[in-house]
């Protein structure tokens, strides 16, 4: 309670913060987070190649992405705590179903519906977010709460893996999606404006599809892209490096638990600062620390710098990413969008990765890497440059709002 008054929270926005992380997190990104653990019980389970399961899991963040952006322009017109909830039970269908006939072939027709699903909340998700009154800290503290879900996954996943194989981690993603439905009932089923959250007058498209809103979507793709590019491989370049399986599980649960770090300092510094140096800092920061795993090969000590500061830095970046998205709507069409922008990256990652790494090693991985950080500094800052046109969303980039509706 006292954290919530520290970044002032109020009673009220509490609603929007859990229902929020629910959608987001607890069904709609819930698999990305499983990654690692869906990936390795379902080629152990059905005995698959590298490249069958890419497949397999891309087309699932692929209609999670499309049906997300679908939804997009419209969320501010729909009851999304309806579409929250239906979102939420074709997931733990999916995930039960997925356990219950587990061959590959039915696995490639179920996989993209659940992802379905997961679009569906993470727009609502992320749309609730904009009708926060001070949208920056709400994102900040949701990716607390994730990091800490994120921890919790690493311990009880591989417990699943090992005992009950790949059918033991879908019912237990099933198990997280249903006890994460508590916190979705409190989500509002439209839009709240409030002082720094007016709605706008402008056209869908035109809001959704203003420079501004593009190039936040373009940060958005290549963020993720980034970064499920390293999280996809991270096992198999921690062997590389010379660890065990056990112990890059182990590092890995210690990140997410050093991971708290990043999105607590977000939320407590919010837009003090205004938004570009947190958000550029963010992007460079979270980028610098996967071109090291990439580099960390022939370097043990530089990988587990780098694995331990992965998650802070991440949460970090995208608690800013998420927070400028919203100001620029009120009504969360950008953000929504941009839910849409991030799971696309992630469905790219991994099997751009593989293709890298196969026929140009780690270096060329680091290489892509450090392209996609300067790409993503480019992109946002064009964002912010013409934010300022979409004056009709009632909120601005400046300081100084900010510092008012403080």
């Amino acid at each position: 309670m006292k954290f919530y008054n520290k970044i002032n929270i109020e009673k009220e926005q509490r609603r929007i913060l859990l229902s929020s992380f629910a959608a987001i997190s607890g069904v709609g990104l819930l698999s990305y987070a499983a990654l690692p653990f869906l990936i390795g019980s379902t080629m152990v389970s059905l005995n698959l190649n590298e490249a069958s399961v890419g497949l397999l899991y891309s087309l699932e963040f692929i209609t999670a992405a499309l049906s997300s952006f679908i939804v997009a322009p419209k969320i501010g017109k729909i009851k999304r705590k309806n579409l929250a909830f239906i979102g939420a039970f074709i997931v733990i269908l999916g995930n039960i179903i997925s356990a219950w006939w587990s061959n590959y072939e039915f696995l490639l027709v179920i996989r993209p519906l659940t992802g379905i699903g997961a679009g569906l909340a993470l727009a609502c998700g992320n749309a609730t977010i904009a009708n926060a009154k001070h949208p920056d800290k709400v994102a900040g503290m949701m990716n607390v709460l994730f990091a800490a879900m994120l921890l919790l996954l690493m311990l009880l996943l591989p417990l699943l893996s090992v005992s009950l194989g790949m059918q033991g981690v879908f019912l237990g993603l099933a198990a997280v999606t249903l006890i994460f439905l508590i916190m979705l009932i409190q989500m509002p089923q439209r839009a709240i404006t409030s002082d720094s959250a007016i709605s706008s007058t402008k056209t869908n498209n035109t809001v959704v599809f203003s420079i501004a809103g593009i190039a936040i979507f373009a940060v958005f793709f290549m963020f993720t892209l980034r970064d499920s590019m390293a999280w996809g491989f991270a096992e198999r370049i921690g062997i590389a490096v010379g660890y065990t399986t056990t112990e890059v599980g182990g590092l890995l649960s210690l990140q997410a638990f050093l991971g708290l770090v990043g999105p607590i300092i977000a939320a407590i510094i919010g837009f003090k600062f205004g938004a570009k140096f947190p958000l550029l800092f963010g992007l460079v920061f979270a980028g610098l620390t996967t071109y090291a795993i990439f580099l960390s090969v022939n370097a043990p000590y530089l990988f587990e710098v780098a694995v331990l500061l992965w998650t802070a830095s991440y949460f970090f970046a995208i608690s800013y990413m998420t927070a400028y998205a919203a100001t620029l709507d009120g009504e969360g069409r950008i953000v929504a969008a941009s839910g849409s922008a991030l799971v696309l990256g992630v469905a790219v990652g991994p099997a751009l990765s593989g293709y890298i790494i196969y026929y140009g090693g780690y270096a060329m991985g680091a290489g892509v890497t450090l392209a996609l950080v300067f790409a993503m500094i480019i992109a946002a800052l064009v964002s912010l440059k013409w934010s300022a046109n979409l004056k009709g969303s009632g909120r601005t980039d400046s300081k100084s709002s900010t510092n008012n509706n403080s």
